[in-house]
């Protein structure tokens, strides 16, 4: 045993949260909130659609755009407490939808990929800072 090394007793190394960790959830917190927003998006394209069909003398379509909201937090997907009103009930009257996807998870790209059918690497908006849609988009 002369000449070699002795082996100690190997420490237990337990790694915290750095800041890799963090972004990594912040940006899994963003990706959720937009596959919500754009499930919303689509629910009231459809609704629209629904409705246009039903009453033939409609010719208007509003799109409500919502950042941020939670699924779990809005009637017409379970939550209990009233606290969505208007939109439980437009959901009420059409079809909910429960599985929503986005080409990216930027409200900014996003937004440009739902408005004009096309995904980021052709209409070259991939942030929400520096970016703008050009004019003919």
């Amino acid at each position: 045993m002369d000449g070699l090394p002795t082996q100690t007793k190997s420490q237990i190394i337990i790694p915290q949260a750095g800041k890799q960790d963090k972004q990594r959830q912040v940006i899994i917190k963003r990706y959720v909130l937009y596959k919500f927003f754009l499930l919303m998006l689509l629910t009231v394209g459809v609704l629209s659609g629904y409705l246009l069909k039903r009453q033939s003398g409609i010719r208007n379509v509003i799109l409500i755009s919502i950042d941020t909201c939670r699924a779990d937090h809005l009637g017409c997907y379970g939550f209990e407490r009233e606290t969505t009103d208007h939109i439980d009930e437009i959901a009420g009257e059409g079809i909910v939808f429960k599985n929503a996807h986005t080409p990216v998870p930027l409200t900014l790209p996003a937004h440009c990929s739902m408005l004009t059918g096309t995904f980021p690497p052709y209409h070259q908006v991939h942030d929400n800072l520096g970016y703008k849609l050009s004019y003919s988009q």
